[in-house]
């Protein structure tokens, strides 16, 4: 039944379906994307097709590089907060003496301080959205050039071990262990990318 035609064109569908989803994640190696198709194309109707499965939120998470990313992030956000905190009670003082009000103040001058204040809250608020803004697009950049250079140590692997298919761990249900080869990954990934400096 598996050498038959039909079962062949099934599989070969199925192969290329999966990696169309690989080339979405940057996970096609084998050199461009049409030649890994067809290979594994030509592997699945030979019933020859080696799978290779890796745990993607594993080496995002556990990873030197990971690790540093994150620890740039808790740096940066804790020196952030204790800006906005400092502001905060800035613009809180502020408010109170407005509140208590000033008999030496004409109606006009209280007026013009109020219009002040708010201007100050209004500036706070749009520079909190902005450095959030800003400090999200930089851990994105610094995250892509991880996943990217884990994509290519993933590739490495795949030859190495001629897989022709690399599955996410997150898709897969059940598999033997022997097919997992985050362990690897990491242990390459870690040698080659011990830091990743986050630019702000």
């Amino acid at each position: 039944m598996k050498n038959s035609p039909v079962f062949a064109v099934s599989m070969k569908k199925t192969v290329l379906h999966i990696l169309a989803v690989l080339a979405c994640a940057g996970l096609l190696f084998s050199g461009t994307p049409a030649a890994a198709e067809t290979k594994a194309a030509n592997a699945a109707t030979d019933g020859q097709l080696t799978i290779g499965i890796v745990d993607m939120d594993l080496l995002m998470q556990k990873s030197s590089a990971a690790k540093h990313v994150r620890s740039q992030i808790d740096k940066k956000r804790s020196t952030y907060q204790g800006e906005l905190k400092a502001l905060d009670q800035k613009l809180a003082a502020t408010k109170q003496d407005l509140m208590k009000g000033d008999a030496k103040l004409t109606p006009e001058d209280l007026k013009k301080k109020q219009s002040i204040f708010y201007e100050k809250v209004v500036a706070a608020q749009k520079k909190t959205q902005t450095e959030q803004r800003a400090m999200d697009a930089a851990v994105e950049r610094s995250l892509n050039e991880l996943r990217k250079k884990t994509a290519l140590i993933i590739r490495d692997v795949a030859k190495e071990r001629k897989i022709d298919v690399v599955l996410s761990h997150q898709a897969v249900i059940i598999a033997a262990s022997a097919l997992d080869i985050t362990d690897e990954v990491l242990a390459r990934l870690d040698k080659d990318m011990k830091t990743l400096p986050v630019k702000w």
